[in-house]
């Protein structure tokens, strides 16, 4: 009669004790290696999300300080370049500026 090991972590019935071992080990690595990307991956999509409300944060100011501006003088000039950044959320901002509270 052959003895036979039944794995709780794997679900799966092996030969020896060490082919046992040897794969309950490569699971619980992976495991916790999955772990670490996601604890990797959150970290550095807060640090993008705190990035955007930056760049949120300075397009409403250059908004308001050009709408200031414009309503004190009339107009404002400008020239975009090549390289110049453009926000998509400057549209929605305009946009949605009438109703904000």
């Amino acid at each position: 009669m052959k003895i036979l090991y039944q794995s709780e972590i794997t679900g799966k019935t092996y030969d020896s004790e060490k082919a046992l071992i040897e794969a309950e080990a490569k699971v619980s690595k992976e495991k916790k290696e999955e772990e670490a990307r996601k604890k990797a991956r959150a970290a550095a999509a807060k640090i993008v999300q705190s990035k955007l409300e930056e760049a949120r944060k300075a397009q409403k100011e250059a908004q308001k300080a050009l709408s200031d501006f414009c309503q004190e003088y009339g107009t404002f000039k400008t020239t975009l370049k090549e390289n110049d950044y453009f926000s998509p959320f400057s549209l929605f901002d305009s946009l949605f500026e009438p109703f904000e509270f």
